[in-house]
């Protein structure tokens, strides 16, 4: 009995522990249990990094927004948006069929100059340079952190706040002097990233390769979607990256009517016109053409009035309806004030008369033949003396006539009312100094009563075509009967006239050609000739459009061409996008 006891203790005793496979059990349980607990843990984590981020991606974009908003908007002139040239359809870089590529992922300007406390000086002024003297520009632009290697985690693309001088009398005006004075372009004097320099970036939409040949002349371009690797550029080949990501781009105006009083000088609302062809400052236009050649660039459309319609008529081909000829107005623009001009200055030597009266040096010792010279059809026609011969000079004229249509031969113009002016240019012998004395204009026609030292100017309609109705403006120059303008007046020069080498009598007068006849406003006593009306789609600087998107970085993957990387398919990264339209406060304006 006492044996059966104890093995039935001992049966007791083993069954008070745990076998392999409830522990097991036991184990595995526990292992799903802490799994259900800490994934959720696990993914709080996760969020809590990500938003921690997110946040750091918002304070950044953030923060360099509003700083960029507020120095664009104090700055007092902002510069064309910058690009690259390239040679257009005649193969020869500078010319006018050029293209270019705008990079809207930079902004130059500059800022203004500042008082002892940081406010800025009233009236506004651009800031200089305290040690050299010349002006500071700011631009801001993204590149990446260690440029020139290969894109990565700690060498994203990051936002750069960079100060420049500006030095006009360098090949390329926007860099940075050395410790040895020498001038290094495109080097700045400072710089700062007001984004992360790890972990954020912008990526590049496109990218733009192209080789220089030489110093300034840009081969064709060749535009790769996505980031290209810099490594694989030759030795003459550049690289420049676009940035959907970072945008500054000029409100862009569509079908605004200028402004004008005179039918010259015509104004747009907005200052600052940005484009390609702003270099060019004149052209020649028909009426129903624009000079557009990119999305940056104005369009300026002319519409003349047509009387039977009561309206303003695009016309076609720049043609008339009065006449055949083709109406060609000359154009210009000024870029930075936003405004147009119509028409030109004319300044020419008086032809014909006595020999001294042409536009050429003379040696008033030489022989004294063709004292009256042949007259032809030209803007400036010696007429006959209103008035009778002046008394020093049979059949010397005394009076002329200023027709800029030649007389029939050119479309017809107008005069501009108070533009004429006449001159003499006296060359003094021996010296070669040369005098200028202007003539004083006079309303007393009566060329008896004209002094010697004034002109009167008359201007009168003509009809080139015959139909009884002007087709432009004319004007007659008077002079003095008794005292024209010559070499020994005194009127001109005084007691102690020079001697001269050369005497020349000039005329200096503004004419147009963008106006149409109205009969009815002829017969009613009004100015018969309408300006045209000026229609303008331009792009002006004092309004910058500003976005921004930063985003994390996110390992980029080769596409199918060598060289080119791009995100990966479905990839998605975090990204903080803001928007901001910026006002240039400084900038000159029109309105």
């Amino acid at each position: 009995m006492k044996e059966c006891g104890s093995v039935m203790r001992m049966g007791r005793a083993r069954r008070g522990g745990f076998t392999l496979t409830e522990i097991l059990v036991a184990l595995a349980i526990m292992v799903i249990l802490f799994a259900l607990l800490f994934a959720p843990m696990m993914v709080g984590l996760d969020w809590v990094t990500t938003g921690r981020a997110n946040v750091n991606l918002q304070d950044a974009c953030r923060l360099a927004m509003e700083q960029m908003r507020r120095e664009i908007s104090e700055a007092v002139y902002v510069h064309p948006t910058p690009g690259v040239d390239f040679s257009g359809a005649d193969g020869i870089w500078g010319t006018d069929d050029d293209t270019r590529i705008p990079n809207y992922s930079q902004i130059l300007f500059n800022p203004p100059a500042r008082d002892g406390s940081g406010r800025v000086v009233n009236p506004p002024q651009a800031a200089v340079d305290a040690g050299t003297g010349l002006p500071l520009v700011v631009r801001y632009t993204v590149r990446q952190v260690y440029p020139g290697v290969e894109y990565s985690d700690s060498n994203p693309f990051a936002l750069y706040r960079q100060e420049f001088l500006w030095d006009t009398g360098q090949a390329y005006p926007l860099g940075s002097f050395d410790s040895s004075s020498v001038w290094m372009p495109d080097v700045p004097l400072v710089e700062n990233a007001l984004t992360p320099r790890n972990g954020a970036t912008f990526l590049p939409s496109t990218t733009v390769t192209y080789t220089v040949a030489g110093p300034t002349d840009p081969t064709t371009p060749t535009v790769w979607a996505g980031y290209y690797d810099p490594g694989t550029l030759g030795p003459d080949e550049r690289v420049m990256y676009l940035f959907e990501g970072l945008q500054f781009r000029p409100e862009r105006i569509s079908g605004e009517r200028l402004t004008s009083t005179n039918g010259v000088l015509y104004r747009s609302k907005y200052a600052g016109w940005d484009g390609t062809t702003l270099g060019r400052f004149g052209w020649e236009f028909l009426p129903n053409v624009g000079i557009n050649r990119s999305d940056l660039d104005p369009t300026i459309m002319l519409y003349s009035w047509d009387h039977t319609t009561g309206g303003y008529t695009n016309l076609a081909a720049g043609m008339n309806s009065r006449v055949s000829q083709p109406r060609t107005v000359l154009l210009r623009w000024s870029a930075d004030s936003g405004s147009l001009t119509c028409g030109q200055q004319a300044r020419t030597g008086v032809p014909g008369g006595w020999n001294y009266y042409k536009p050429i040096d003379f040696d008033t010792a030489g022989p004294g033949a063709g004292w009256y010279g042949v007259i032809t059809p030209t803007e400036i026609t010696a007429i006959l003396p209103v008035n009778g011969p002046p008394q020093d000079a049979a059949n010397a004229p005394v009076a002329y006539r200023v027709d800029p249509s030649k007389d029939g031969t050119n479309w017809a113009a107008l005069i501009q009312p108070g533009s004429l002016r006449v001159r003499v240019v006296a060359t003094e012998q021996g010296t070669g100094l040369q005098r200028t004395v202007e003539l004083k204009p006079t309303a007393n026609f009566d060329q008896t009563k004209i002094r010697g030292d004034e002109f009167c100017p008359l201007i009168y309609r003509r009809d080139y075509t015959g139909d009884g109705a002007p087709d432009g403006t004319c004007a007659e120059i008077r002079l003095s009967r008794f005292d024209p303008p010559r070499p020994t007046s005194k009127a001109l020069f005084g007691d102690s006239a020079p001697t001269l080498s050369g005497f020349q009598l000039q005329v200096v007068y503004y004419y147009r050609r963008n106006y149409a006849y109205d009969p009815a406003l002829d017969a009613a006593g009004r100015d018969p000739f309408v300006s045209d009306l000026a229609k303008v789609d331009y792009s002006t600087r004092t309004i910058q459009n500003v976005t921004m998107t930063l985003q994390r970085h996110v390992e980029l993957e080769e596409t199918g061409t060598p060289g080119v990387y791009a995100l990966p398919p479905n990839e998605s990264p975090n990204a903080v996008p803001l928007r901001e339209q910026v006002i240039v406060r400084n900038f000159p304006r029109n309105s």
